[in-house]
């Protein structure tokens, strides 16, 4: 409930001490009887008191946010696969962001039973190192050695783990107002994440004076792999008693008592955006496979262009694109070519690297500055062909630092 006040021209005040001789506000009050035709009351108005904040001024406020508990991930159908006569277990987990064997992991959601020989407590569990590590899977140890009987996928369809959120870019979210005459800046903290088969170093937060501003609501791009670690990990690889992988400081500050900036707290997130990219090589990446084989190759980042067909038969093929190649990346080029005479499917047949190796023509400076320069992989003397496909493959040893392709033209040449 409450009470409202009107005073009249001409009417004394409430204590009777005065006449009221004047409106103390421009505007008007109106009346209505219906609450839908209103009337301008000019000589009688609302008496009202409006509460202000009054900020200190000239200080600097200060807010830091930090990462949520990561939370575990539901995986597909049997995702877990076992091998006859051995206790290593494949867990097929779709980007888990963890690149070393020191991170931990923590499986669950195993219905009781056993699972090729496997009892699904000695699948369950956390453990505390991982191994053949690949973008998409890694394997564990079966609790107790319990080797399988059996070669195949199972597990179900409830199988959680945790996981690590690892980002090449990040574009933290806020609501925020921000009037003219304030001040609003953001600084981020980071923890280190290893690109798969790289050489950094994951689990290392940042010191606080290597934190980076950042803009509030736009992308970020890191200048080396970084995650969100998981919980376990959070605990059993990072220093402290209690470690946080992210942090956000957000300052504000006025230079008025009446005015400051507005952060809405049910409005922040972060975007993170990851790059498939690492140098996969024969003798030291998992289950390799060469980039020439049919299909399957163990790099993850590959540009296919459909099967062409020529009206004429063909001996050579230039192609030509424009490319911005850090100097920790490169971009190969193969072909493959098919006659009429070829009675097998195109997608059988194995790619062939331009020059040997899949480099261009002639080497291309590194451009670290974001430029794009001309790339040409050409080979002559085939075969008379009258199909051909291309593949571009994006390799790199920093996954932060991604070669970017546009402008791929191709052509080919009976010469």
């Amino acid at each position: 409930d409450y009470t409202m006040y009107t005073s009249r021209l001409g009417q004394t005040t409430l204590d009777g001490s005065r006449l009221i001789s004047n409106q103390p506000y421009l505007g008007s009050m109106f009346k209505s009887q219906n609450a839908s035709t209103w009337t301008s009351e000019q000589n009688e108005d609302v008496k009202f008191k409006i509460n202000r904040c009054k900020f200190t001024e000239n200080t600097e406020g200060t807010v830091v946010l930090v990462n949520d508990v990561v939370p575990t991930k539901l995986l597909g159908l049997n995702p877990i696969t076992t091998t006859s006569g051995s206790a290593d277990i494949t867990i097929n987990h779709r980007n888990h962001g963890m690149h070393s064997t020191s991170n931990n992991v923590t499986i669950a959601g195993v219905a009781s039973g056993t699972y090729n020989g496997i009892a699904s407590t000695n699948i369950n569990g956390t453990y505390t190192t991982i191994k053949n590590i690949k973008m998409h899977s890694y394997q564990v140890t079966a609790q107790n050695s319990d080797a399988a009987d059996a070669t195949g996928d199972v597990g179900g369809e409830t199988v959680t783990v945790t996981r690590n959120m690892m980002y090449d870019v990040i574009k933290p979210i806020a609501g925020v107002i921000q009037p003219p005459g304030t001040e609003l800046s953001a600084t981020l903290r980071t923890t280190t994440g290893k690109t798969l088969e790289g050489s950094e170093t994951e689990f290392s937060l940042v010191t606080a004076s290597k934190q980076v501003a950042v803009d509030l609501n736009e992308d970020y791009y890191m200048t080396a792999p970084r995650i969100v670690a998981s919980q376990i990990n959070e605990t059993n690889e990072m220093s402290g008693s209690k470690s946080l992988s992210m942090s956000l400081k957000i300052k504000t500050q006025t230079g008025d008592d009446n005015i400051s900036p507005i952060i809405d707290t049910s409005r922040l997130s972060a975007h993170l955006i990851r790059n498939h990219l690492y140098n996969p090589v024969s003798g030291t990446t998992p289950d390799f496979v060469a980039d020439t084989a049919k299909s399957g190759g163990s790099s993850s980042a590959k540009y296919i262009t459909r099967a062409i067909s020529l009206a004429n038969e063909a001996t050579s093929i230039d192609v030509r694109i424009s490319a911005d190649v850090p100097s920790t990346s490169e971009v190969e080029a193969y072909f493959r070519v098919s006659n009429a005479d070829d009675a097998r499917d195109m997608k059988d047949l194995v790619w062939t690297p331009f020059n040997t190796d899949g480099s261009p023509d002639k080497a291309v400076t590194p451009t670290d500055d974001g430029s794009f320069k001309e790339h040409q992989y050409s080979v002559s003397s085939l075969a008379p062909f009258t199909s051909f496909q291309i593949k571009l493959v994006l390799k790199g040893t920093v996954s932060s630092y991604p070669p970017k392709i546009k402008d791929l033209r191709g052509i080919a040449l009976a010469v």
